[in-house]
């Protein structure tokens, strides 16, 4: 580029005063002004899209927040017990970070319970619910089956970016024992899978 610009300067004293730009400075232009990029790329623009516009999460961190009333009696294991003589929301902790170039919309979960076994036991005690920053999503009394809910406000993770959130699972019921997953939903039918969780509430 150095050269260039002494050519320039030298051969060519009518263009010296213009700005030289290397192909780094082009880029961050064409991106600072898409319109540009569309209006006369856009034929190789749209046909390389799809290769380099790319949404991906990665889960990064899921455990169980140690201030809600359920315990995990095995480190090793996705195994969390409520903790006797209380009725509190089991809360899980979630990190995800996108290894995508654009911007990524989390939308919504999808909660799947399944093999559950009902124990006889006594009734439970009254319990306070409390209020926190996070997606409550109802367990439904450990009913089994699929469904979709809705997370408002959606999430925005930003490309390369972490983002973290919690999942507070509400409405355990009690007297049953069974497994529940959680999968992140965004962009267009991705999918993010969480480990599986073995409950007794």
């Amino acid at each position: 580029m150095d050269w260039l610009r002494e050519t320039l300067a030298e051969g060519y004293p009518f263009i010296s005063d213009w700005e030289l730009w290397d192909k780094e400075r082009l880029l961050e232009r064409l991106e600072m002004c898409p319109d540009v990029l569309e209006m006369f790329f856009y034929p190789s623009w749209k046909a390389l899209e799809s290769r380099f516009r790319t949404e991906e999460l990665e889960l990064i961190r899921y455990e169980l927040d140690l201030e809600c009333g359920w315990m995990q009696p095995d480190k090793g294991m996705r195994h969390f017990r409520q903790l006797r003589g209380t009725t509190s929301d089991l809360v899980i902790d979630i990190i995800v970070k996108s290894r995508g170039t654009i911007q990524s919309l989390l939308q919504s979960l999808r909660l799947e319970i399944y093999d559950v076994k009902v124990h006889l036991r006594g009734l439970p005690g009254e319990g306070l619910l409390y209020s926190q920053h996070t997606y409550p999503i109802s367990l439904r009394g450990g009913r089994s089956g699929s469904w979709i809910e809705r997370m408002e406000p959606p999430l925005l993770i930003e490309a390369g970016k972490h983002q973290r959130f919690k999942v507070k699972l509400t409405d355990s019921g009690y007297a049953w024992t069974g497994y529940v997953r959680l999968t992140l939903l965004y962009a267009e039918g991705k999918e993010l899978p969480l480990p599986s969780m073995f409950l007794r509430p």
